[in-house]
């Protein structure tokens, strides 16, 4: 084998495990990029679920359980219409996020009946085995 064959194997060689590596940072940054977003999507898809569930609930009748069905409902079926597919356990994760910062905006504005009655619901979803 002369030189030139193998600087041109060496070279090659080179080129391919950088497109190689190149490839597989992109596919990455591609998989980061679009988690990011479905997972800022599913948290405003949330939000748009717990205050759907504050809306209708004195014209339902609804609990601080049923407010909580209720948004989840709401979440899941808005986020596949949008190809959001998130566990059970985490949509509610998303809507207990979405209660508290709700609970935080509604305490800010002056308006504690509503920031007691979200936090009557979080106690109620964290801890489901406590019964009053």
């Amino acid at each position: 084998m002369d030189i030139q064959t193998l600087i041109y194997t060496v070279l090659k060689d080179l080129i391919t495990l950088g497109a190689t590596v190149l490839l597989g940072y992109l596919t990455a940054y591609a998989k980061a990029h679009f988690s990011a977003k479905q997972l800022s999507n599913a948290k405003i898809i949330a939000t748009l679920g717990v205050s759907f569930a504050e809306q209708v609930a004195a014209t339902m009748g609804l609990s601080s359980i049923g407010k909580f069905d209720t948004a989840l409902t709401q979440a899941k079926s808005l986020a596949a219409k949008y190809g959001l597919n998130y566990t059970d356990e985490q949509w509610k994760g998303l809507i207990e996020a979405a209660l508290k910062e709700a609970q935080k905006n509604w305490a800010e504005l002056g308006a504690p009946a509503l920031a007691q009655t979200v936090s009557t619901a979080q106690a109620v979803l964290v801890s489901p085995e406590i019964t009053e």
